[in-house]
């Protein structure tokens, strides 16, 4: 008869402590995980924002419609309309959103919009283009051309400082 060596038994506290190490393992590396995942937008986010921006404006909230641009347009978009006092005297009637074009990560909307800027009483209906862009999971305007409001595309800030 040969004697085997038993392997010594695991005690409830062992079970328990291995248990608990895998647990905080994997919700160490969870994290990880999901940063390597980029956000991305989908296309009723787009829509949802582009309404938004739109009732927005029409109701002559635009330091709300601001926070639906791109952060390095915000301050011009905002120096402008605190110059020419547009919550004040822009009146946007109606807006008709026409067309959208979407990419993976970009898309451009068409929209007709009619305004007028007091003191005049006088409505222009024109197209204007809103160019979005995802940014992590989030629709950002980076370009408008027509409409009440038109601003150029700029550059992206690296919140690096510049050569001068």
């Amino acid at each position: 008869m040969f004697l085997r060596a038993q392997k010594p038994a695991r005690s409830a506290l062992g079970r328990a402590f291995a248990g608990t190490l895998a647990a905080v393992c994997a919700v160490a590396l969870l994290p990880g995980c999901l940063h390597a995942q980029k956000k991305k937008a989908d296309a009723a986010a787009l829509r949802e924002a582009t309404e938004t921006f739109h009732k927005l404006a029409r109701w002559s909230d635009l330091k709300s419609t601001a926070r639906y641009l791109a952060p390095e347009l915000r301050l011009d978009f905002l120096k402008a309309v605190i110059d020419r006092n547009d919550e004040e005297t822009l009146k946007i009637t109606d807006y008709e959103l026409e067309e959208a074009q979407i990419g993976e990560k970009s898309a451009t909307i068409l929209s007709k919009v009619s305004w007028y800027r007091l003191p005049s009483v006088t409505t222009k209906t024109e197209a204007m283009a809103l160019a979005w862009e995802d940014r992590e999971g989030v629709w950002v305007v980076t370009a408008i051309e027509g409409g009440p409001f038109p601003i150029e595309a700029k550059p992206k800030s690296t919140g690096l400082p510049t050569a001068r």
